[in-house]
């Protein structure tokens, strides 16, 4: 009766390998009948060490809105402690850009590396989640209000589709889905504060982004409803006529709703006149012309010229421009200018067929406003020039600059 044992069995290292020496040391033997032998204390063999499976992690990372699925993830494994290894990944992205909670990130090309790398397999992808909260739209910009014609209400018409967002990542779509404006009084002006509220995003990308603030603010005008001549005068029914062909206003003057929807401004084309025979000089917000409607085969255009208070009552002379782009569609047509009844211009007015310009110079008293007729070949422009006080210190410099004429 023989019992062995040994005290210890020991690979030359911990690594993976085939066919790996073993050394037994600390054999013994006890028993009945152990005294009747001698035996050996040490042996050899050999065995095999295979790798060890490694689970790699992920845990996912939140994040802000940046218009890509790129993400960052964090890893981990249930490596032995004590062992060197280092756990990477080539990729983590979510499904989709989209602001979301618990959205699925998939990682890819994990790798382990380290001194005990080789001892382990391991996977090479892992899935995981986190959110992506939105992204902020610092401010709204390029909103602009319609000029108007006084209705005695300040609710302003916005212009929507130039808006900019301070904050939005390139190829993203975002636009103004709602907003409401409002001028800071009824009063006509000139440059008048407009605020804008309620403003609401919309566009495919617009649940990725929320507003820092949902206001703006702009400026335009307010025209004088009592300085038109008749041409304007609201309020006007929606029902009111527009002028015929002919250019005869229709009783009531044109319609309030069809001017406020079609209302597009120009920067004005006033400045220094170079007429010798004229001595005139004013900034260029001094003249402010505005086209509130293209022309049409059948229908004139409606353009106004506000001229600053100030200028008026110099009672010297100013000048100003058709815009470019009215004056384009003449083509190589005769462009011509009158009264609204036909008649030539007033000798204080002279017009330039060839530019556009239109030079007053010793303007008579009380001769604001007037009505003119532009002839653009089979195409037409009314033109309404009043009075519009307008109290920047440029302005009052500009007017102080002017020296009378001699009016005709």
């Amino acid at each position: 009766v023989l019992t062995a044992s040994n005290a210890a069995a020991s690979f030359a290292d911990k690594n993976v390998g085939v066919g790996k020496a073993v050394n037994v040391t600390g054999i013994n033997v006890t028993g009945t009948d152990a005294g009747n032998y001698s035996f050996n204390t040490t042996a050899a063999t050999t065995v095999d060490i295979t790798q060890r499976a490694l689970t790699v992690a992920a845990t996912g990372t939140n994040k802000v809105y940046d218009a890509t699925t790129n993400t960052a993830v964090s890893l981990a494994d249930n490596r032995i402690a004590g062992d060197v290894l280092t756990a990477s990944n080539a990729a983590a992205s979510f499904a989709d850009k989209n602001v979301g909670v618990g959205k699925t990130i998939n990682v890819t090309g994990i790798n382990v590396t380290g001194t005990d790398a080789g001892n382990y397999s391991f996977n090479t992808a892992a899935t995981t989640t986190a959110n992506i909260t939105p992204a902020t739209i610092a401010s709204v910009t390029g909103i602009t209000a319609n000029t108007k014609i006084a209705d005695g209400n300040t609710a302003a018409t916005l212009n929507t589709g130039a808006a900019g967002f301070t904050g939005m990542f390139g190829g993203d779509v975002l636009n103004v889905a709602a907003a409401t404006g409002n001028f800071d009084t009824a009063a006509p002006g000139v440059g008048k504060p407009v605020a804008i509220t309620g403003i609401a995003l919309g566009g495919v990308d617009a649940g990725n982004y929320v507003l820092a603030s949902n206001t703006a603010s702009t400026v335009a005008t307010i025209v004088d409803a009592a300085g038109q001549g008749g041409a304007f005068r609201p309020p006007l029914a929606s029902a009111t006529s527009l002028p015929s062909a002919g250019l005869t206003p229709a009783p009531g003057g044109f319609s309030l709703a069809d001017v406020n929807a079609l209302v597009e401004s120009f920067p004005t084309a006033a400045g220094p006149c170079t007429d010798p025979e004229v001595a005139c000089e004013a900034s260029d917000s001094a003249v402010q012309v505005q086209t509130l409607r293209e022309p049409a085969d059948q229908r004139p255009g409606i353009v106004a010229v506000s001229v600053a208070s100030e200028l008026v009552t110099a009672g010297t002379g100013f000048r100003f421009v058709l815009p470019k782009g009215l004056m384009a569609l003449a083509g190589d047509a005769p462009v011509e200018a009158t009264t609204l009844s036909g008649k030539p211009l007033p000798a204080w007015l002279r017009f330039d067929a060839a530019s556009g310009g239109f030079t007053v110079a010793g303007l008579p008293a009380r001769a604001l406003p007037q009505q003119l007729r532009v002839g653009l070949g089979a195409r037409s422009v009314v033109l309404t020039v009043s009075e519009a006080p307008v109290a920047a210190p440029a302005m009052r410099n500009a007017a102080a600059k002017l020296s009378p004429q001699g009016g005709g």
